[in-house]
């Protein structure tokens, strides 16, 4: 289960173009997002220069990408084998502990162990994003 729960928008709050949650995930943690269309599903969110997220790139592709003092790494691409329909409602998680990241797209695992590090901290979405 995800470590935090926001069932409407209306309980995130704006800041540095994104939505937030109020809570910070322990160091490990499992966050969960459903989405349609395109923009930052956002964890780990220290401030605006330092935080990672999840994305449908600009080939369809989902990729994990961390920003750490404002640069962006890519950490891992999923190359989807199937169009993907951004007019419907998809769930993304992101299960973190002690250095491995397992990833999910609609419950089905895209990444296992990627080799990663994050930290703590808010959740949430780009402000930018197309329908929540």
């Amino acid at each position: 289960l995800a470590d935090y729960s926001c069932y409407d928008i209306s309980e995130l709050e704006d800041k540095d173009d994104f939505m937030l949650s109020n809570e910070k995930t322990k160091g490990d943690f499992t966050v969960e997002f459903n989405s349609t269309g395109f923009g930052k599903m956002i964890f780990s969110y220290i401030d605006k220069n330092n935080y990672s997220y999840i994305t449908i790139n600009d080939d369809l592709d989902i990729e994990l990408i961390k920003v750490k003092d404002n640069k962006e790494l890519s950490i891992y691409v999923y190359d989807v084998p199937f169009d993907i329909d951004t007019e419907v409602n998809h769930t993304f998680r992101v299960s973190y502990a002690k250095g491995e990241t397992d990833l999910y797209f609609d419950n089905i695992e895209i990444g296992n162990d990627i080799i990663s590090y994050f930290k703590g901290g808010k959740v949430g979405y780009s402000s930018e994003f197309t329908d929540l």
